[in-house]
């Protein structure tokens, strides 16, 4: 085992314990820090709470599976890590897109004013 599969699997076990974490603190943090964000997530309660709670198990899934893939130094780990994010990002989004349409309660315009920047100016 050559230093380059070393040095893989040491960014992978790192790579999926900060998943790992990330996952376990996703659904509790509603602050924008950690977890999904978009903009119509914003905008809805519904929407930005079930994204999370998915979000937050497909996390903690891809963090064991990435953590794992880079202990048993298992060849090409790095592109199921790095594929296996893509796909979950891409599919949260659409999801929480979905759960946005599907609330009642949602505000339908994002507005953005002069006072949510008050160091910007908008022309």
């Amino acid at each position: 085992m050559g230093l380059d599969a070393i040095v893989i699997g040491a960014t992978l076990i790192i790579v999926g314990g900060i998943l790992i974490i990330a996952g376990s603190l996703s659904p509790s943090v509603h602050v924008g820090v950690i977890g999904v964000k978009t903009p119509w997530i914003d905008s809805s309660d519904r929407s930005w709470t079930r994204t999370n709670r998915a979000g937050a198990v497909c996390f903690l899934l891809l963090g064991l599976l990435t953590l794992l893939g880079g202990m048993a130094g298992v060849p090409n780990a790095h592109l199921v890590g790095i594929g296996g994010l893509i796909i979950v990002t891409v599919l949260l989004m659409l999801y929480s897109y979905l759960e946005w349409r599907r609330d009642p309660a949602r505000k339908k315009r994002i507005e953005i004013s002069s006072q949510d920047f008050p160091e910007c100016h908008f022309v």
